[in-house]
């Protein structure tokens, strides 16, 4: 800091003034050009997140399709869940009400749905039962008076959640190498819904 001058004059205030306000005008300027470098910092992280997330959306969407597709191809073949045996097997099925089910088959006296996961969590479980078989209900009126079943299946199935979807009624479907099987115990009652 500048010592002051014993006498102050119009001229010394006026170019201390000055000074600072050009100091200031500098500090601004910095400022900006630092707010502006964060600027391009944030939207280079903003447009990185979005492609992260596409990239991690379109991952996981071929996991569940990969997924879909085993059990869907190997229902196609087998045609059965336990011992029901079905006549047809679909895929990708839209309700009256525009929701996609993955997996359903069909016999005359029953339908199936089969919600497939990449990995089961607790979650799907209680979601199969308190929304996708009621809603599978209502969104196919011609189940009226036919036994539904429920099928969940994964690529990953954790023993205790598949000690869950039993006790509840419910087909659990894991992978046996190539092939898909029905992992209920021995003497399973699958639940007609």
């Amino acid at each position: 800091m500048k010592m002051l001058p014993k006498k102050l004059t119009m001229k010394y205030l006026y170019d201390t003034v000055m000074e600072a306000v050009q100091e200031l005008d500098k500090e601004r300027r910095e400022t900006e050009i630092e707010k502006k470098a964060l600027e391009i910092v944030r939207k280079d992280t903003e447009d990185s997140l979005k492609n992260l997330k596409k990239e991690h959306g379109d991952l996981a969407n071929n996991i569940a399709d990969t997924a879909e597709d085993a059990f869907y191809y190997n229902l196609e073949e087998t045609r059965t869940l336990g011992q029901i045996k079905f006549d047809e097997v679909l895929r990708n099925v839209r309700d009256y009400n525009g929701k996609e089910y993955g997996v359903m088959l069909k016999n005359g006296k029953s339908d199936a749905v089969v919600e497939v996961k990449h990995k089961v969590h607790i979650k799907d479980i209680d979601d199969m039962l308190e929304r996708v078989i009621p809603n599978f209900r209502k969104g196919f009126p011609q189940t009226e008076g036919k036994q539904v079943y429920g099928a969940i299946a994964g690529m990953s199935f954790p023993p205790d959640f598949k000690q869950k979807a039993e006790e509840a009624g419910l087909f659990v479907l894991t992978q046996n190498g190539k092939n898909i099987k029905v992992g209920n115990s021995r003497g399973f009652k699958p639940k007609a819904f």
